[in-house]
């Protein structure tokens, strides 16, 4: 069967939303018999495998690989899939989260019709907990300064001179990308990099592209469960690593968009800020593990719209290495994170309503 997309989706324990994620691929308005879907299952303890035998068995376009053993970071599944992808383009789901109806057939149109080695749209954020549903907006979100807030389907086109920190966007899964792009450059996903190798994808895409698309179309369902590893703490401090991989391969191979990855460490930094549950003994281990990149960040500053407060808290904990272990034994030891955290406190230190608190 020839089909123009292959979508590919590492699953790991994921038998309670599975189904969701194969059914948005399905019933998509592009038309199953024009997807090829790969369904990569990273050694799952769970009904997952049987999950996806049962859909092998059903479509004759639906590509299961089972791994011998867990690897313990999704790159390695998608990297499986990857390497067996038939189709012209190849997309990324993460197997709890879906793609709206007409996610493919939009971004195909995108991609094909204008000659671009990837294309990237918008994402749906939907927080679940404690049997509760909410759908907030990023307003930092790139594309919100560049269409606003609302979709309409329009597409950006930006030449590899026009990168910047206001049109680029790297999560792989709201991606649709030319496979031949991504062979002839060897991008792959790091196989040592953990909670952030999606990112890392996608700056390995943008540092070699040529042309790219930005379509204004909420595409990717991204579900939020906060009881999953992807939110949890061990992730987080996983995800130090994989920024700071970013930062060094921006390093040696394009210096001009290190603001990128370095943008990044502004929430590391918001992170130390808060409490977190993370020890002075961790915190100190970071700063010395990563402290050159927190000291390039404070050279560049500058260059993000932070507000008043923040961006002088982030100059004075990257400006110097001592200085920094000194502020922090004093959050620590004093608990100045409880009192920043204040709603209130921190209306009036950031000078703005957080819009998605109740």
């Amino acid at each position: 069967m020839d089909t123009k997309i292959s979508v590919i989706v590492p699953v790991y324990n994921r038998q309670d939303y599975l189904h969701k994620t194969i059914n948005s691929i399905i019933n998509q308005s592009f038309g199953f018999e024009n997807i090829e879907l790969i369904l990569v299952d990273d050694k799952s303890t769970d009904n997952s495998c049987e999950i996806i035998k049962s859909y092998a068995e059903k479509y004759e376009n639906v590509v299961p690989i089972f791994r011998k053993f867990n690897s313990g970071n999704p790159g390695f599944p998608r990297n499986d899939g990857l390497k067996v992808a038939k189709s012209k383009y190849v997309m990324f789901l993460d197997s709890d989260d879906e793609y709206t109806h007409e996610m493919c057939k939009k971004m195909y149109n995108a991609i094909e019709c204008n000659e671009l080695d990837f294309v990237s749209c918008r994402f749906q954020p939907v927080i679940k907990a404690n049997n509760k549903i909410t759908y907030p907006m990023y307003n930092t979100d790139i594309y919100h300064g560049l269409f606003g807030s609302e979709s309409d389907n329009s597409l950006m086109i930006f030449e590899k001179k026009e990168r910047n920190l206001t049109n680029m966007t790297f999560n792989a899964y709201r991606g649709i990308f030319k496979k031949s792009f991504l062979f002839e450059n060897n991008i792959l996903f790091p196989h040592d990099v953990f909670c952030a190798e999606d990112s890392v994808f996608g700056l390995m895409a943008f540092v070699h592209v040529n042309r790219y698309g930005l379509l204004n179309l909420y595409g990717y369902i991204y579900n939020i469960h906060m009881d999953s590893i992807g939110h949890s703490l061990k992730c987080v401090l996983k995800s130090f690593k994989g920024i700071y991989f970013a930062y060094t391969f921006c390093k040696k191979h394009d210096d001009e968009i290190i603001n990128f990855p370095l943008k990044l460490v502004s929430d590391l930094v918001i992170f130390f800020v808060n409490g977190n549950n993370v020890s002075y003994a961790k915190k100190k281990q970071l700063i010395l593990q990563y402290w050159d990149m927190f000291e390039s960040f404070n050279s560049h500053i500058d260059d993000y719209h932070f507000g008043m407060f923040y961006k002088l808290l982030m100059k004075a904990l990257t400006f110097n290495k001592k200085f920094t272990l000194f502020l922090l034994k004093c959050y620590t030891l004093l608990h100045i994170d409880k009192i920043i955290n204040n709603p209130k406190i921190k209306k009036i230190l950031t000078g703005h309503v957080d819009k998605n608190r109740r």
